[in-house]
């Protein structure tokens, strides 16, 4: 059922032509990529308006319906799993919240429903820049399968994104939390335990299931990869160097990679925080102008 009205949008695209349907296929950097962009600013511009001038227990009511939402359609992406699959995802083991933006929700959730200050702090320095990156560059091309902008899969990745970007960025944005240089340093940390945990149990179900055999006795031809938090396999085109390769089992960990890939986020972090930082300050001295000239009037 939670999954439901996501999936009936989908059986739009059996009334469509060939060539109405192509023209819907999402692809990285084509007009729905822009179009989707350009949905997220508005959403969140128009979400901060909204709730601005209103009460703060308002302001927290409504994030805790949003958090809701975001948790309902989490909890049904599990019966698509089991069924049709989500994604290129269709194993149980997608199912494990270890993927970094997973987690997200559950920092978030604990953020916002039990009003946890430090989980605030976290969920603006990590998964604000971790979610938005997401409009940015959604995969290697053949390593989704969006299909149109109608199917479930894109509908669900771009809904809970964008619930997760907002319910990471409203509470700093509305003053209901003041985000803390000192939480750079926890928060950085707390994103390298996942790191550590994400690549150590992605190798540990690489090698479970390379143990499993069919009625006839044989594995797996190739290994199977869950790539938690992206450990396993890199989101880019890039290759790196396997000297400090640790090999556990049937895989390997790249631990060059596991650096790099802490290190590029880290620093993504910090540069969307400074980057709100600016965008911040400057509406601060547009509004005090504003209101200085209103006073000489």
């Amino acid at each position: 059922l939670l999954s439901l009205p996501l999936n009936l949008s989908e059986n739009l695209t059996r009334t469509f032509s060939e060539k109405t349907e192509e023209f819907l296929k999402f692809r990285n950097y084509g007009i729905w990529h822009f179009l989707l962009f350009l949905l997220l600013v508005i959403v969140t511009i128009s979400a901060y308006l909204l709730l601005k001038n209103k009460e703060e227990k308002t302001q927290k009511y409504v994030l805790r319906i949003m958090c809701l939402m975001m948790f309902s359609m989490f909890f049904g992406k599990n019966s698509m799993l089991i069924g049709d699959g989500y994604n290129v995802y269709n194993t149980l083991f997608a199912s494990i919240p270890l993927f970094i933006c997973d987690i997200g929700k559950f920092i978030v959730f604990i953020a916002i429903m039990l009003d946890k200050k430090w989980f605030y702090q976290c969920a603006y320095f990590v998964h604000s820049a971790g979610a938005l990156t997401v409009f940015f560059y959604l995969g290697k091309d053949g390593s989704t399968n969006f299909d149109t902008i109608f199917s479930y899969t894109y509908l669900y990745f771009i809904l809970n994104h964008i619930l997760l970007f907002l319910l990471s960025v409203l509470p700093m944005y509305l003053s209901l939390e003041k985000f803390k240089w000192k939480s750079i340093f926890s928060s950085s940390l707390y994103y390298g335990v996942v790191i550590v945990i994400a690549a150590f149990v992605s190798v540990s179900v690489t090698n479970f299931v390379s143990q499993l055999k069919d009625e006839f006795g044989n594995t797996l031809s190739t290994a199977f990869l869950p790539n938690y938090a992206f450990t396993q396999i890199c989101p880019l085109p890039m290759e790196f160097p396997t000297f400090l390769n640790l090999k556990i089992g049937v895989y390997e960990i790249n631990f060059v990679y596991e650096l790099t890939l802490f290190i590029s986020y880290v620093v993504l972090f910090l540069a969307f925080y400074f980057i709100n930082e600016s965008i911040y300050f400057t509406m601060r001295k547009i509004q005090s102008k504003r209101k200085i000239n209103q006073e000489d009037l």
